[in-house]
């Protein structure tokens, strides 16, 4: 009975993957390994809701050769059911790890129970494993082997809440919570499509999650900045002016603006690929050296800012140390013909202070260090 409802839903949900997938080719850097993945993740669930649909429509039909498509319908929806879930894992992998040899690793032990799960599938055209069709042509699923591809799937899901709970400290908290509850949706639906027969669920709850993380990444495009992927500008203006507003008395606010030294050497020398690569390196060590609470942005061509809120007993001197001894690891271990130098001013923002007169202070700050390095080559 609910034959035309299922498909409805999957109709809507196949409209609303195609405008994202479209909108996503037209106006994402989709050539990004992250992008890729999520790019292939609509896909499936393009092609699992259509043949979801397509599954329920031809289902109790009696024309030529319904049987036949109802079978093997229903034997590629289940062949095709936990590769949602194996896409997500993927994703959720490179987004934390950013390691592509590590994903192929991973897709390697998880293919495992995706390929048991296809043989099974498949041969349920011949010796209903999961499913049979009776003479009126309607399906019935046999249970409980029919559940294995959902146990699948939620096996995949337990991965990648593992690996990002594991990880929370190295994850932003702006991501933390959208990347741990994209499971939660579809898991729900899976438990009461295993209770509830008849009535699809689950690859339209996918989609729905899809979109919140579509809605997380086109925020994300809207606050980063394309080559570091770190904020860019406009972002840091609105986190200062609402950091700004924030009175903490258990915590100070304090900011440091970074300035590469003898940036225009590299590009004019090495070339401008060359600079991006230098800005992308320096961008890096910024990330490694700070929080996953930092806030850290491009400020302008060769300037970044970092933003840090320090207990009374830290010292913003500690970061600074720090920074200035991963530069010096990465100078000597890199292999570069030129080494990555900078110049840096911070500031303790005072109350009632404005984000311009703090960053003002921060620029002030910077440019006596950088004065200071070029008396000191000129005396030298």
């Amino acid at each position: 009975m609910y034959h035309f409802t299922n498909v409805v839903l999957d109709t809507f949900t196949l409209i609303l993957m195609l405008i994202i997938l479209v909108n996503n080719i037209r106006r994402i850097n989709y050539s990004t390994t992250d992008q890729r993945i999520y790019n292939l993740l609509v896909i499936t669930i393009i092609i699992v809701t259509f043949v979801d649909g397509f599954s329920w429509y031809i289902d109790s039909k009696t024309f030529v050769y319904a049987y036949e498509l109802n079978k093997i319908s229903n034997a590629l929806l289940y062949a095709l059911a936990p590769l949602c879930g194996l896409v997500w894992t993927v994703y959720v992998d490179f987004k934390i790890y950013k390691d592509e040899k590590r994903i192929k690793t991973l897709i390697g032990y998880a293919l495992i129970p995706f390929v048991i799960n296809l043989v099974a599938s498949l041969s349920s055209i011949f010796y209903n494993v999961y499913f049979s069709i009776d003479q009126n042509n309607t399906f019935e699923r046999n249970i409980p082997y029919s559940l294995f591809p959902f146990a699948i799937t939620i096996l995949y899901a337990a991965y990648s809440v593992v690996i990002t709970v594991k990880n929370r400290k190295n994850i932003p908290r702006r991501n933390y919570y959208p990347i741990l509850s994209y499971m939660v949706i579809p898991l729900i639906c899976i438990l009461v499509q295993a209770s509830w027969y008849g009535l699809s669920l689950v690859y339209s709850a996918f989609a729905l999650s899809l979109v919140i993380v579509y809605i997380r990444v086109q925020n994300e495009l809207n606050v980063t900045d394309y080559l570091t992927g770190l904020s860019n500008r406009s972002h840091l203006v609105v986190y200062l002016e609402s950091e700004c507003r924030k009175v903490r008395s258990d915590k100070d606010l304090y900011g440091i603006m970074l300035d590469i030294d003898n940036f225009k050497n590299i590009n004019d020398k090495y070339g401008h690929f060359e600079g991006d690569k230098a800005l992308e390196l320096f961008s890096e060590i910024l990330r490694k050296v700070s929080a996953p609470d930092s806030f850290i942005a491009r400020y302008a061509g060769d300037e970044f800012v970092v933003i840090e809120r320090l207990n009374k007993d830290e010292s913003i001197l500690d970061y600074i140390a720090r920074l200035k001894k991963a530069v010096e690891n990465f100078n000597r271990t890199s292999g570069l013909n030129y080494d990555l130098e900078y110049s840096l001013g911070y500031a303790r923002y005072l109350s009632k202070e404005t984000y311009k007169e703090f960053l003002s202070r921060m620029d002030a700050n910077m440019y006596i260090e950088k004065n200071k390095k070029k008396e000191a080559m000129k005396k030298g």
